[in-house]
């Protein structure tokens, strides 16, 4: 986007109190580009534009800097990282997840969507993002379940709407088949952070509303027949 767009994003931002969510270094040619046509690094840059927010949401962030992350902390950014996303695009670096809890960076966990990331399955990708971390920090100990969990679940990201349930908060939660094989055993987060596949999860809620229940998704034949006609009018099928 131009520096005029960016700027506009910014103070609409600003005036609707609207979240802002931008795809930050994720390869390394944005650093290279973005000084080259600014003479700055990402991360000041979208600092002088005024997008550098507790509204905004920085995807990826591979190759952020040291002082990147102490910027997005005082600013309140939160960061989410797409480790099979970016394993699968081979982006080069894996996220620096200590740097940004030693900052105290807020931090959450995505897919990145279909395009990047085929299986989209949270419990799949919370697995890659736990040992991809201990396998940089070159500790086994470096990210525990319970920690992978919070990040998983918006528990180190408040922006993301990571809560417990309370009286009058949203009712956002999942139910899990505790007698599946894959959680039956041991200690629920640990199976879920490291053994777990999405097929252990029974039923979902997102604010109120109950999206699958008893493993089955309402009309979920129909989304699927749309998605292979949409699949054959691109030549795909």
């Amino acid at each position: 986007m131009s520096e005029e767009s960016l700027s506009w994003v910014a103070e609409e931002s600003a005036v609707r109190q609207l979240p802002v969510h931008i795809h930050f270094l994720e390869v390394e040619s944005e650093v290279t580009g973005c000084i080259e046509r600014a003479g700055t690094r990402p991360g000041p840059y979208l600092d002088r534009l005024g997008l550098l927010t507790e509204r905004t949401v920085l995807a990826h962030g591979c190759w952020m800097e040291e002082a990147e992350f102490e910027l997005a902390a005082a600013r309140g950014a939160t960061v989410v990282t797409n480790p099979v996303s970016n394993l699968k695009l081979a982006v080069g670096r894996i996220f620096p997840y200590a740097v940004a809890r030693h900052h105290r960076v807020a931090v959450g966990l995505g897919t990145d969507g279909a395009s990047s990331n085929n299986g989209l399955d949270m419990l799949q990708d919370v697995k890659v993002f736990a040992l991809l971390q201990k396998y940089a920090a070159n500790d086994p100990a470096a990210v525990p379940a319970e920690e992978a969990w919070q990040v998983a679940t918006g528990g180190l990201a408040p922006a993301l709407g990571g809560a417990s349930l309370a009286v009058g908060a949203a009712a956002d939660f999942l139910l899990v088949r505790v007698d599946d094989p894959e959680v039956a055993p041991g200690y629920l987060t640990d199976n879920l952070v490291y053994s777990a596949p999405g097929t252990v999860v029974d039923t979902t809620v997102v604010d109120g509303r109950v999206l699958m229940s008893g493993g089955v998704v309402p009309d979920a034949d129909e989304v699927v027949a749309k998605a292979r006609e949409a699949a054959r009018r691109l030549g795909v099928l």
